[in-house]
């Protein structure tokens, strides 16, 4: 945050499953993807935890050595099913899908829904989409 002035944003997401073409960087640099989506997006949850953990003015001492960002980075969440999707709308401030994935609406619908009824409801949340185009 400080290097860019306040502009960075911090995007993840929950990772290919192994043995696909986009599990190919993971396979090069030997870090480890669940088999299971249910797993991959459990871990995506336990990374926003500890995103929100490290980022909280009030944090513990535990992370005390870690900058404080100032301002907290927005979060984008890459998206490809209806679970990465309502997480996403309960937790990041952004998702970014493939503009021409067949359930993309579906998607966006279900990560709207989500924000509605989460701590974050009412707060802005933007969609971005992507092509190889």
């Amino acid at each position: 945050q400080e290097i860019s002035g306040g502009r960075f944003i911090f995007g993840l997401g929950a990772g290919a499953a192994p043995g696909t073409s986009w599990a190919r960087e993971h396979e090069l640099l030997n870090i480890p993807l669940y088999d299971s989506a249910r797993e991959r997006h459990r871990h995506v949850a336990h990374v926003l935890d500890l995103c929100d953990a490290q980022w909280e003015p009030d944090r513990t001492d535990t992370w005390a050595g870690f900058p404080l960002p100032s301002p907290r980075p927005p979060i984008l969440l890459g998206v490809n099913s209806v679970g990465l999707a309502e997480i996403a709308g309960a937790r990041c401030d952004a998702m970014n899908v493939a503009l021409d994935h067949p359930r993309i609406e579906q998607f966006i619908e279900a990560a709207h829904a989500a924000r509605a009824v989460s701590d974050l409801a009412g707060s802005p949340f933007e969609v971005n989409a992507w092509t190889a185009l």
